[in-house]
């Protein structure tokens, strides 16, 4: 390997690196954003539904209501993919350093051993890894938000509406939005197979560059 190439492997190294542990900070900076709009929400269900009024007159109120935090459940949901589009991107890029450590490192048992990063090292989407721990924390204010927001939507000032009805459609709600939101993180965050490049698959695409 000429030095020219080192040079370039080293520089794509420090690139992938980087990006893989900014993810991180992208990652907590739009979980922070989620809850903080969801603190808001809060805040607004709270003015909207105060005071005592006849149960005419707070249907309005509670159609808004519902509107607004099915609107903060699917805010959720689209962080939810974001995170897990980065988690994908973090784990590809974790893969990229060690595709070049295996080229400067070759069959150097004592130099492995002492990196110990390796493919067998390279994190797959897991739900007893951190990141999915930070990500549950946005999957369950969602689907808390959204199995608040379907009850008050469909079923407030029905003639066979009760406490105990809603208590029930919420419970099965929130556990088939956190059950859905949960695949759809694992959906997204999966990372693509790794490319086998042949001699005749660069060469094709090397033409087709020029």
């Amino acid at each position: 390997m000429t030095d020219s190439e080192s040079t370039f492997l080293i520089k794509e190294y420090d690139s992938a690196q980087k990006l893989a542990y900014h993810v991180d900070d992208l990652r907590a900076k739009l979980t922070s954003f989620f809850l903080t709009m969801c603190g808001i929400a809060a805040a607004a269900v709270l003015f909207l539904m105060k005071g005592d009024a006849s149960v005419d007159v707070a249907l309005r109120p509670a159609v808004y209501v519902a509107y607004l935090l099915a609107a903060v459940a699917g805010v959720g949901a689209l962080v939810v993919c974001i995170v897990a589009r980065l988690r994908r991107a973090q784990i590809e890029h974790f893969r990229i350093t060690c595709n070049i450590r295996r080229i400067f490192l070759g069959s150097d048992v004592n130099l492995w051993n002492a990196v110990e990063l390796s493919d067998l090292t390279v994190p797959k989407p897991n739900r007893l890894s951190g990141s999915y721990f930070w990500v549950l924390i946005v999957i369950s204010v969602s689907a808390l938000f959204g199995a608040l927001a379907l009850p008050l939507y469909f079923c407030i000032g029905m003639e066979w509406w009760s406490d105990t009805i809603g208590n029930w459609l919420g419970g099965i709600a929130f556990w088939v939005l956190l059950i859905g939101l949960d695949q759809l993180y694992f959906a997204f965050a999966r990372p693509t197979p790794r490319p086998e490049y042949t001699q005749a698959t660069v060469d094709e695409m090397l033409s087709a560059s020029e």
